[in-house]
């Protein structure tokens, strides 16, 4: 019974996000062994050292991104591509994050999922960003010039192009 009990809790508060054994520990002291049961049952995966995921389908790789609630930014040419409406499209999901366990967790779950991304790590993300639709994404004058500098000139003149009417 209590097993349900903490798998229904999970499934609430987590489902089609990644979560760490220690943002759980705060539903249930147990939570290590609960969790382990589990993901012996298949009811929960083990994706890394302490990250675990509900099982859980995804149309694409944006509406995990979406869903899942641990802090990233969308940065440098997977901005890009947001900012001027896929004229460029890449199949490579650039983030920043500043957790490093996170960084190797999400960097498992992409490999899992068949998605390529590419995480970077920062104790202070460096980048200005802003919330668009429940994801943080570098802001545009910031992602126009991380582009120059990544020589990834296509991406900041389309952005530039596209958003020529809001770029300061």
């Amino acid at each position: 019974m209590y097993l349900d009990e903490f798998k229904a809790r999970l499934v609430k508060d987590w489902s089609g996000s990644l979560f760490s054994l220690n943002s759980v520990r705060k539903i249930h002291a147990r939570a290590k062994e609960y969790l382990h049961r589990l993901s012996k049952s298949n009811c929960v995966k083990r994706i890394s050292w302490g990250w675990y995921w509900i099982p859980t389908s995804y149309k694409d790789a944006w509406e995990f991104l979406a869903k899942d609630k641990g802090f990233k930014v969308i940065i440098k040419q997977t901005a890009a591509s947001i900012w001027n409406y896929d004229f460029i499209h890449r199949d490579v999901f650039r983030l920043a994050v500043n957790d490093q366990s996170y960084k190797r967790a999400l960097e498992a779950f992409a490999k899992n999922m068949g998605w390529d991304f590419e995480v970077e790590f920062y104790r202070k993300i460096p980048y200005e960003y802003r919330e668009v639709d429940g994801l943080f994404i570098e802001t545009l004058e910031s992602c126009i010039v991380n582009c120059l500098a990544e020589w990834s000139f296509i991406d900041a003149f389309a952005t530039l192009y596209f958003r020529r009417e809001e770029v300061d």
